[in-house]
């Protein structure tokens, strides 16, 4: 249970003050005595790159009896086994407080006052007395290259201590283990710490496994003298002059270099593309992807469009960004499957403009929205726009662009402009306020193309 002091009853949605935790388990509190309240009580741990500094780099309230149930479960697991992890028994002595779990034989004994059990109890919390660690001190890092079950052992939640299991004669890599735990019905691996876990681990053996290529141009009887190897120039202009390597690392310079001669190929083939379309995702909106996230989530149950119509906003929310995984595959597979209906000369919505050629880029955006933008050719477009095929044009933009309400269909909610702060974040003082999208428009009775000044 979390009490906490609202500032303003409705419309604060930032945490201000002190937070007290209270730890409440209503069966252990109601239906069994006596209590055990030294099991209850939280441990206020805060994690460190090193014991001198202020902040903390991770922090968290830990549950004791939580921390017992997991080691009850991981430490006689196999992968614990064999690293001979430990744990110190003194832990569960309700006089000191230690490390959960110990490893090679590293002891911590860390003191807490009488006061500390105390003040968590009666809730008067004084933020300065905490469990604080520092595990990686005075240890060299070591590279999740050479880290064998680094993963096994970061996410016990998935793992449970198990080792990975393999068939026989097949070669597996990073990329097909990471693609048979998101595509499972078990959800456990779909988290986001996960997901950015595994494509750092994955980004960092492509580029490892990549590196040989740019030095190909060495030679195999030329020898590197230790200098050269030091001297951050050589290196430097022996990346330059091949960044072949780069190609597999999404969103780097080589990478967008290559997709953009992609394009560029195309516009020569092709011509001037017709049409600019984004599609955005709209997850908390569609029921089918509310559904099947929520059969993953519950072991199968399943709910109707009625209810899943009726599921609070939060409820959406959180569906979404626990299985972010499941509304990625489907905004991929609804925009191929748009696309294909679009190509189709005979069930386009198109009509004679159906799309014949497209360039697409998937983006997201700072808050994890996906949205594709792309470049679409049609069939039986008018070449020039501004001079011989004018009137084809304006034809063409009225038959698939409406800005009336009346024009568009049920289904579709035609976008409106709202002011908000961001309309005027750009506003100088002491001058009248516009919006710098310029809106409202002018409006006007026919579409008119406009020419370059």
């Amino acid at each position: 249970m979390q009490i906490r002091k609202l500032r303003h009853v409705n419309g604060q949605y930032g945490i201000f003050g002190q937070i007290i935790n209270v730890p409440v388990s209503v069966n252990n509190m109601v239906k069994s005595l006596p209590r055990n309240v030294d099991d209850d009580y939280c441990i206020n741990v805060h994690i460190k790159r090193k014991k001198i500094h202020r902040s903390s780099y991770l922090q968290s309230i830990v549950n004791k009896r939580t921390i017992k149930s997991w080691l009850q479960v991981l430490i006689p697991s196999p992968l614990y086994t064999m690293y001979d992890i430990k744990v110190d028994e003194s832990f569960f002595n309700d006089n000191q407080i230690h490390d959960e779990i110990q490893q090679d034989d590293f002891r911590e004994h860390i003191p807490i006052e009488e006061s500390f059990t105390a003040q968590q109890q009666t809730l008067l919390w004084n933020e300065e007395q905490y469990l604080h660690i520092a595990p990686g001190e005075d240890n060299v890092p070591e590279s999740l290259l050479f880290d064998e079950h680094a993963e096994e052992l970061s996410f016990p939640a998935i793992y449970l201590g198990q080792f990975r299991n393999f068939r026989d004669g097949v070669k597996v890599t990073p990329f097909m283990m990471a693609s048979s735990e998101l595509r499972r019905s078990d959800r456990r691996g779909v988290t986001p710490y996960h997901l950015l876990y595994m494509a750092m681990k994955i980004m960092r053996m492509r580029v490892r496994d990549s590196l040989t290529v740019a030095f190909k141009h060495v030679g195999k009887d030329t020898k590197i003298t230790r200098k050269q190897i030091e001297d951050d120039q050589y290196i430097h202009n022996c990346i330059e002059t091949n960044l072949a390597f780069l190609r597999a690392i999404p969103n780097s310079t080589w990478y967008w270099m290559d997709r953009k001669k992609d394009l560029f190929a195309m516009i020569r083939q092709f011509g001037k593309p017709t049409i600019f379309l984004t599609v955005s995702a709209n997850a908390i909106g569609w029921i089918d992807l509310l559904q099947k996230i929520y059969k993953f989530k519950h072991n199968g149950e399943t709910i109707s469009d009625e209810m899943a119509e009726l599921l609070h906003y939060l409820e959406k929310t959180t569906l979404v960004n626990e299985d972010a995984v499941t509304c990625a595959i489907y905004f991929n597979k609804l925009v191929n499957v748009l696309m294909n209906l679009l190509q189709s000369p005979k069930f386009s919505p198109f009509g004679k403009y159906y799309v014949v050629h497209y360039f697409k880029r998937i983006e997201f955006q700072h808050r994890g929205s996906l949205h594709a933008h792309m470049l679409l050719w049609l069939a039986n477009a008018p070449m020039d726009a501004f001079d011989k095929n004018r009137l084809d044009s304006i034809a063409l933009i009225d038959s698939l662009i409406s800005v009336s309400s009346r024009e568009a269909s049920g289904n579709i909610k035609l976008q409106r402009h709202k002011h908000t702060f961001t309309c005027y974040k750009k506003i100088v003082a002491n001058q009248p306020q516009h919006c710098r999208f310029e809106a409202p428009f002018m409006p006007c009775r026919s579409t008119i193309i406009l020419l370059p000044m």
